[in-house]
């Protein structure tokens, strides 16, 4: 085990008491005293201490100071210190200067106790805190090993299906920022982030064992298998992904990422809210970002599309909150022209810029209306049951 460096700062020549006592209490500790400023000022430059133990009676320093200019010399949190008094002022004193444990100076089997007992805490906290700061070391490199395996699957999946990359960043960047929104309006969705940024760069997973006339297809065609190959698509990605189990939430999003919103989907046909919500997520940013990427069809053409097929492939609030993500966040998207706004900050003579649809589906103004006292009450009144998704864009006054 290594060494737990203890300094005794004391100009008493009884000093050698204190550095006797902490000795036989731990066999790790190395014990130095100091009797002169010019000493204590080698050792901090040398050594940094487990414990600090200041001798109140001491000339060269100032006990009741000697605590802050400590911290903010070594900037360590974790060192101990401990002040020895011989009166009860002392005693609040050194409490109020900022000391971790305070022992008054009497020569009995107390005092001896009294000492070893705190420096035995002393080293029990600072074997800790180097066993966490280790553990946190270890930690750290294990994600990054995670991470680099992670870009080793992601080059394979870049070499097979060209236009990957940039379906991957652009559906971790929406699904996140829609999961976000839904999460909140809905708070029983619950999602692990970081599950749903996972299944998002491994969205292609599934695909890299088609063949190569099957994996520049579409995985669905109006739902439907496109292939026979493609059919196998989200039960490969699954297969894969067993072995990842502190990820359940990845491998069940690309397990079930084709199945229909009606329950004509596969592998399971799942219908509705039994499609778990990442997976409802995930295939409309996918199927939109691969007719961007893949197909080359123009942005308001592949909403539209997607608009067309609610209800019957799609979750209409993933498609209501996906035409919010790439409208606003658009490099075209002037924010001198609208302003977002939360429901309850509407006011009549307000024109909206964008329509307001609710979870449900219901469209409860269209963009251009200029809205009265009566409107805004029965939007405030209609959220409080079925929330409006995302926020209320108006036109800047």
């Amino acid at each position: 085990m290594e060494a737990i460096y203890v300094l005794v700062v004391s100009g008493e020549q009884d000093a050698e008491l204190f550095e006797q006592i902490i000795q036989r209490s731990s066999a790790h500790a190395v014990v130095t005293c100091i009797r002169n400023e010019s000493e204590l000022e080698s050792y901090l430059t040398a050594t940094v201490p487990a414990c600090v133990v200041v001798d109140w009676r001491c000339e060269f320093v100032q006990p009741e100071l000697f605590s802050r200019s400590l911290s903010r010399r070594l900037h360590r949190p974790d060192v101990s210190l401990v002040a020895i008094v011989t009166t009860t002022d002392q005693l609040y004193l050194a409490y109020k200067a900022g000391y971790d444990f305070v022992i008054m100076l009497e020569y009995t089997r107390a005092t001896y106790y009294a000492v070893s007992s705190v420096v035995r805490l002393v080293e029990q906290v600072w074997r800790a805190r180097r066993q966490q700061e280790n553990l946190g070391a270890e930690v750290q490199r294990l994600q990054t090993l995670c991470e680099h395996w992670i870009n080793v699957v992601e080059r394979i999946i870049a070499g097979r299906i060209p236009e990957a990359p940039l379906v991957a960043t652009f559906v971790r960047h929406s699904s996140l920022w829609i999961a976000d929104r839904l999460c909140t309006i809905v708070p029983g969705n619950a999602i692990d982030m970081a599950q749903l940024d996972l299944a998002a760069r491994l969205y292609a997973l599934g695909r890299i064992h088609l063949l190569d006339t099957d994996v520049q297809r579409a995985v669905a065609t109006d739902g439907v298998p496109s292939t026979y190959g493609t059919a196998t698509v989200p039960e490969r990605a699954a297969e894969l992904l067993d072995v990842l189990v502190e990820y359940p939430q990845t491998r069940l999003f690309l397990l079930t990422m084709y199945e229909n919103y009606d329950g004509t989907g596969f592998p399971h046909r799942r219908q509705g809210w039994h499609i778990p919500l990442g997976a409802r997520i995930l295939r409309v940013t996918v199927d939109y970002a691969e007719m961007l990427y893949r197909d080359a069809v123009p942005a308001t053409e592949a909403l539209s599309r997607l608009q067309q097929l609610s209800h019957h492939l799609y979750d209409q609030r993933v498609v209501v909150l996906l035409d919010e993500y790439v409208t606003t966040s658009a490099p075209d998207f002037d924010t001198s022209l609208v302003i977002p706004l939360r429901v309850e900050s509407l006011s009549s003579g307000m024109t909206l810029g964008r329509d307001i649809v609710t979870a449900s589906g219901h469209k409860l103004a269209a963009a251009g209306t200029t809205l009265s006292a009566v409107h805004v009450e029965r939007i405030i009144a209609h959220h409080a049951v079925d929330p409006v998704l995302g926020s209320v864009y108006v036109l800047r006054q």
